[in-house]
């Protein structure tokens, strides 16, 4: 991967002040020496890292000429922040994914990097603060990693949920009377809603709240009466296909929202951290402590609670807040790398990245308001799997006390059905299995599934507990459905412990040991060991048995998926199409069953999947929102290096160019124009510029006229009076408007322009000969007007 940096600079309010700011130039080698040492997977893949091709953006946020931060893209994936002056460390943050974007940042970061930024300002002003020796390790040719590298382990992150705050986790917040709108859920609920998802606890609350909210009116739910349903929750925005899983991840929101008494609003929802941290107690079965940064408290120490915190497996609630503007802002901390941490914000997975926390000593404080919800766990198992009981095997915590499972076959298939209870990390269950000393051949796999939820699937990928099988003097970890070959008479001996502390409870262990009196036919997929996500792969395989067969995709490192049935037999070999919900990157295997006396004919030897290109493409479907002369958004985001065209579809066929090599993520405004036939379906499509290769087809909606009202004393009435030159005057008669939008013919929105005043002329400046639209809206009612220069 041949990586390129894009500068992103950033300035903000510092006077004449004396510093040895840090040169873009060399802030851009520091970068590269640490993406090259830290960011880098290979050691090819960082010869390839070049200074050249570089863009300078300037972005301005205040009225200064003094830089205070660098952000740097590389073409691949990922950007890294550095500071602009050699008095703070020079790598602020960074990610290994996506890039770095003005567009759809979360407020919470936003306020972040505010905050970082008034840090750098203040050690600039400040004459006591001495310039760091770090720049100068970072810029030099024989960059010494060792020198900046962390003693502790990393820590991946722990959440994989990319949640945000608009729809559809908020489909059960608050509607708003006048507008119609719902309320987003808010940065406070979003947090704790990943937080209680990621236990999968509780599954119902307790208690209830109910207040009056002055936009919004009453506000309430009872926690007891509710039922949260994991389950069903996806990882990402464009996994909730169905209604169901929106309304349950909504549900969850809501909850969240309403026990900390959330300040609902359209634009912003707020809420106090205090309340969350009480909430989680009071209403939804937790233990925890509350931990503010202060003054008392030094960076390593703050570093060291937050690892401790992550080294048990619990993710945290972190706010922040700066003194400066008292805005606060609530997201979640959930990994560690190299002295940085892991944030999740909460945006749908925007700027979600590594970064540096403490900055205690700086008299701004991102810090009043730096606090966490620390050791969040699951306390009251009345809310969830009620208490753990003792099995009757509980005396089995040791090889030597392995319970047996007995040798008993039928039809060639063991199997051994156990309730664990693992009551905390100490609880270690052993099994052991004698295979005796003869001609046959056996495979064996465990699954567990929750024994309150009754199901395997989401939390059955080594997440909570971990196998490990010990034969033929080695160890393999069992992760199902993977099955390991016993080639080899002797005693095998099944461990299963948990992998992090305070996930427990009562599972169901399901082990089969298949017997076989021949050697194993390994099933052959292709020519090749790896593929890309969207091929076409034959897979081959030897059997003297008749169809029909099940073909089971299994993964080795995350949960396997059932395939289907071989219903038609064709020789011995199935055409398969990759698809591109494969995980990237990750080793995959058939396992083909005979259908009929369940017998394991075979297995393919492992493949790799190769990074899919991911391509999310949104449109609104919602036919009421779609009107003639209303632009309305397209988003797209992509991984794929091509740029991409957007195209409009009319009934499946082409219709018009939207967009031509556009970006790989970006939001495009269209205006349906009297052109487009009112009713017909339509659909947009994006496709590769270079192959044309279609990679996602949105779903279908349609155009409508827009909406006219009867009483037209209610409405704004245009009259274009006069214009002079490129300034365009138009007499308003106002009631009851709320706003005019101006558009140009290509649907590019050129104002926004809230109207109080009545009965006096309006007018557009700037505007050059030509035809444009007015767009009135009052109470929800739309109405179009065309004027032309």
């Amino acid at each position: 991967m041949k990586i390129h940096l894009y500068i992103l600079l950033i300035t903000l309010l510092a006077q004449n002040l004396l510093s040895k700011a840090v040169s873009s130039e060399s802030a851009k080698i520091a970068a590269l020496n640490y993406a090259e040492t830290f960011l880098i997977s290979s050691k090819d893949d960082a010869d390839l890292l070049t200074l050249s091709n570089i863009n300078l953006v300037d972005y301005k946020v205040s009225i200064s000429n003094d830089t205070l931060l660098f952000v740097f893209n590389l073409s691949g994936n990922g950007w890294i922040i550095m500071s602009g002056d050699d008095k703070v460390k020079p790598v602020i943050g960074y990610s290994v994914s996506g890039r770095y974007s003005l567009e759809n940042q979360s407020p919470s970061f936003e306020s972040w990097i505010n905050y970082i930024s008034e840090i750098i300002y203040n050690k600039i002003s400040d004459p006591d603060a001495n310039s760091l020796e770090d720049y100068n390790w970072y810029i030099k040719d024989d960059f010494d990693n060792e020198l900046f590298q962390s003693s502790k382990k990393p820590i991946m992150p722990l959440l994989k949920t990319k949640w945000n705050q608009g729809y559809p986790y908020n489909l059960s917040c608050p509607i708003d009377p006048e507008t119609g709108k719902r309320a987003i859920t808010g940065c406070v609920a979003t947090a704790m809603a990943q937080v209680l998802y990621f236990h999968r606890f509780p599954l119902k609350g307790k208690g209830k709240v109910e207040y009056k909210h002055k936009q919004f009116g009453d506000i309430k739910s009872d926690f007891s009466e509710s039922k949260y349903q994991y389950g069903i929750m996806k990882h990402f925005h464009h996994e909730f296909k169905d209604s169901a899983s929106k309304y349950a991840v909504s549900k969850l929101m809501f909850d969240c929202g309403v026990a900390v008494r959330m300040n609902y609003g359209l634009d912003a929802s707020g809420a106090s951290s205090v309340r969350a941290f009480d909430a989680l107690l009071e209403n939804f079965g937790f233990s925890a402590d509350y931990k503010r940064l202060s003054q008392d408290i030094s960076d390593e120490e703050w570093k060291n609670l937050l690892y401790d915190n992550l080294s048990l497996g619990l993710p945290m609630y972190y706010a922040g807040s700066s003194l400066k503007n008292g805005g606060g802002h609530a997201f979640v901390c959930d990994g560690y790398d190299n002295g940085f941490f892991h944030f999740n914000w909460g945006w749908g997975g925007s700027q979600d990245g590594y970064f540096e926390v403490g900055y205690q000593k700086t008299n701004l404080l991102y810090n009043s308001g730096q606090h966490i919800i620390a050791f969040a766990k699951p306390n009251d198992f009345s809310l969830g799997y009620g208490e753990i009981p003792s099995d009757k095997f509980e005396v089995n915590n040791s090889i030597e006390s392995s319970t047996i499972i007995p040798m008993d076959f039928n039809n060639d298939k063991l199997r051994f059905y156990h309730i664990l209870s693992i009551h905390d990390t100490n609880d270690v269950d052993y099994f052991k299995l004698e295979i005796p000393e003869d001609e046959d051949h056996y495979l064996l796999d465990l699954k567990y599934a929750d024994s309150y939820y009754g199901e395997s699937g989401d939390i059955n990928n080594g997440a909570i507990l971990r196998i490990t099988v010990s034969h033929s003097g080695r160890i393999d970890t069992l992760l199902y459905p993977q099955t390991i070959k016993i080639e080899n008479s002797g005693t095998v001996i099944i461990k299963v412990e948990p992998i992090f502390k305070y996930r427990y409870g009562v599972y169901i262990a399901d082990f089969n040991l298949y017997r076989f009196n021949k050697p194993f036919i390994d099933v052959k997929l292709g020519l090749n060991n790896s593929y890309l996500s969207n091929e076409k792969v034959s897979l081959n395989w030897f059997s003297n048995l008749t169809p029909p067969f099940d073909i089971e995709l299994i993964n080795q490192n995350f949960p396997g998926k059932f395939f289907g049935k071989v219903n038609k037999f064709n020789g011995n070999n199935y055409l398969w199409q990759l698809t591109v919900d494969m995980e990237s990157d990750n080793n995959y295997f058939f396992k083909i069953t005979h259908s009929i006396d369940d017998k394991i004919l075979g297995y393919s030897e492992p493949f790799e999947i190769k990074k899919y290109e991911y391509l999310h493409l949104e449109t609104p479907h919602w036919a009421n929102d779609i009107h003639i002369g209303i632009p309305f958004d397209i988003t797209w985001e992509t991984n794929f290096d091509e740029n991409i065209t957007l195209e409009l579809l009319k009934d499946s066929l082409f219709f018009r160019y939207i967009a031509a090599d556009v970006a790989n993520e970006g939001v495009y405004s269209w205006l349906p124009d009297d052109s487009v036939t009112i009713g017909d379906n339509f659909r947009v499509k994006i496709s590769k510029s270079n192959d044309y290769r279609i990679y996602s087809v949105s779903e279908d909606f349609s155009i409508q006229p827009y909406t006219s009202v009867e009483d037209d004393n209610k409405l704004l009435r245009l009259q274009l009076i006069s214009h002079i030159g490129n300034v365009m005057y138009i007499y308003l008669d106002w009631a009851y408007l709320e706003k005019l939008e101006l558009f140009d013919l290509r649907g590019n929105l050129l104002g926004i322009y809230n109207i109080t005043t009545n009965g006096t002329p309006w007018f557009l400046p700037n505007l050059l000969s030509g035809t444009y639209f007015i767009l009135e809206k009052s109470k929800d009612n739309y109405k179009l007007h065309k004027i032309s220069l």
